[in-house]
């Protein structure tokens, strides 16, 4: 290694550190992704110092994205993620969202009418509406979010 290479590496990154942290923090918010970025970034510059001749300013060279592959694919794992854990969601919909609402409407009709066949027959209306919002959770999955997370376990 050319010490003079380290010594203006050394230079440049103290020169230019808070335009370099601002980078980092500017193109993700995940701690583990912003010093990955970070990394790259100062492997990019690294990489480009031997060939840097001086006649621009440094912060265009360092502006300057090298590997966008890098930062797509990263952000196609994240929205990969996002995606799986929606469709977690949406498939368990019954047991985060219909079923509490279920025993609590329940409970609320028992408590205005406690006729038990009245509220049966207003609990079957809810019950109507519950199957309703399965079915269209159900049908999402499978329409939507399938499709897409095929299309990036392709990209990926």
């Amino acid at each position: 290694m050319n010490p003079d290479l380290g010594n203006n590496f050394l230079a440049i990154f103290r020169k230019n550190k808070e335009a370099l942290f601002w980078i980092r923090s500017s193109y993700a918010t995940h701690h583990d992704q912003v010093e990955d970025i970070f990394q790259k970034v100062l492997l990019n510059i690294w990489k480009a110092l031997p060939g840097f001749r001086n006649e621009a300013v440094v912060r265009v060279r360092k502006y300057k994205v090298q590997d966008l592959s890098l930062l797509l694919r990263d952000y196609l794992i994240q929205y990969k993620h996002y995606l799986t854990k929606e469709m977690t969601l949406l498939n368990n919909v019954v047991y985060w969202y219909l079923l509490p609402s279920a025993v609590g409407l329940l409970l609320f009709f028992y408590g205005i009418r406690p006729d038990v066949i009245k509220t049966l027959q207003l609990f079957s209306i809810v019950l109507v509406v519950f199957f309703i919002i399965y079915y269209l959770n159900k049908k999402a999955v499978k329409e939507d979010i399938e499709p897409l997370l095929q299309k990036l376990e392709e990209s990926i």
